[in-house]
């Protein structure tokens, strides 16, 4: 004889809103719970056409009819001194059948040996069904193994990859300490802001140019597995005010790059910087007095203090002409991008493993890390950019940009370009504030598998 099956609903949290006025600071939030938990934006569908798609690499599938809801769905986990078995015979299976979901689940893990608080979902898929026909086992938060029993009567067992929700979160702030802290009272993940910095790095030095009173505002696609954040997609479309300059960046789907609402590459051929974040302590100067030697010596790179070992990028796709210790240079690259420019790194801790001479590397590729070999006072990367065998200050010199788009596509990019920059949340308002979130909601959602 069976034993009852044991049933409760899923419980879903409840819509709130929220406000909150302080003085100048001003944060307005209105979220829908799906966890428990806000998320850390709030979301609009993405309408499924072209312009909220994304470019290919989020690897968003299309849309697929979602197969119909079960009758009930019940949640257990596997209690301390228990075992699946123990669980399954629980929920009503028997001896033979609980042998046969035990054996499909050896591919993926010992039945003995899951451990207390496994999660297990059982799916009442029909009404007069008397016990579960679909068993859904979270070995962990990467991993579901999904077991369904088949009109023949066997179980089976697969991978299963719960659909994607996609969402879009708008941000915006203003910078009054720093653009990082103007991210973080936003409540936007780090790897946000990083991204911001690479999408601007041709047009803004961040070392160097970010002003109080900047701001910025964007759109970024995140994605959900039953209401719980899997991954963080593409940012759509961004603008930074820098200094009353502002830069605008739509992402084309096609392509999977940024170009300006007129189509033209925000990509120059060199990044600003060779390090993401770091300070500038000593510019381009052709009379600097030199701190070790004590005399006035031409310094014709610039400086970048940062801890040792932090990762260094080659700015630019070239050809390693020379990676090896050079006198009061240290541990020093170069690299040579065509028969017009080269760029030089030194006094690096080490060199990454794949650079040697005659090796390839691409842009923001990782060549070495920073240190204070050869003649240094401390840890810090020494920068060069030779054009046509001269020096030239690399803060100071106008660079070529990457190509446009090709002229056949500017049409459809345009209309694409139009809606995601309607779609950008308004500028915070307040020069005082760090930054503010703002909050938009939805009550449409897109699936995708």
């Amino acid at each position: 004889m069976r034993h009852p099956r044991l049933t409760s609903p899923i419980i879903l949290a409840s819509f709130t809103a929220a406000a909150i006025s302080v003085g100048v600071l001003t944060v307005r939030q209105v979220t829908k719970f799906f966890d428990g938990l806000p998320p850390p934006g709030t979301f609009q569908d993405g309408a499924g056409d072209p312009a909220a798609a994304g470019p290919p690499r989020t690897a968003m599938n299309p849309l697929t009819p979602l197969a119909p809801p079960p009758h009930s769905i019940s949640e257990h986990v596997i209690a301390k001194n228990s075992t699946i078995a123990r669980t399954l015979q629980n929920l009503g299976f028997l001896a033979t059948e609980r042998a046969t979901i035990l054996s499909a689940l050896k591919p993926w893990a010992s039945p003995t040996r899951l451990a207390a608080g496994t999660q297990l979902k059982a799916y009442i898929l029909n009404a007069e069904d008397a016990y579960p026909r679909r068993l859904d086992l979270h070995l962990d938060k990467n991993t579901i193994v999904r077991f369904s029993k088949q009109s023949s009567g066997n179980w089976t067992a697969s991978n299963y990859e719960p659909p994607l929700e996609r969402r879009i979160a708008s941000y915006s702030g203003v910078v009054n300490g720093s653009l990082w802290n103007s991210a973080a009272g936003a409540g936007m993940d780090p790897q946000i802001i990083s991204r911001l910095t690479e999408i601007f790095g041709w047009q803004v030095d961040f070392h160097r140019e970010v002003q109080r009173g900047d701001r910025w505002r964007l759109t970024v696609e995140r994605f959900y597995s039953e209401g719980k954040p899997v991954r963080l997609g593409e940012i759509i479309a961004a603008e930074y005010d820098n200094d009353g300059n502002i830069n605008t960046a739509v992402l084309a789907p096609d392509e999977g790059q940024y170009y300006t609402p007129e189509g033209n590459s925000l990509r120059r051929m060199f990044l600003r910087s060779p390090l993401r974040f770091a300070r500038i302590t000593s510019g381009f100067n052709a009379h600097r007095f030199h701190p070790i030697l004590h005399i006035a010596k031409p310094h014709l790179g610039i400086d970048y203090g940062a801890a040792t070992g932090t990762p260094i990028m080659a700015v630019g796709a070239g050809t390693v002409a020379f990676a090896a210790y050079h006198g009061a240079s240290g541990n020093t690259v170069t690299l040579r991008h065509n028969s017009v420019y080269s760029t030089h790194y030194k006094h690096l801790s080490r060199f990454a493993a794949d650079v040697h001479p005659g090796s390839r590397v691409k842009m923001g590729q990782i060549i070495g890390y920073v240190g204070r070999t050869g003649l240094a006072t401390g840890p810090h990367l020494h920068f060069e950019l030779h054009a046509n065998g001269r020096y030239v200050d690399p803060s100071g010199v106008r660079l070529p940009t990457a190509d446009p788009l090709p002229a056949k596509q500017l049409a459809s990019f345009k209309a694409v370009a139009s809606k995601a920059l309607s779609e950008l949340p308004p500028w915070s308002a307040g020069m005082l504030t760090d930054a503010r979130r703002t909050s938009r909601d939805s009550d449409d959602e897109e699936k995708t598998q």
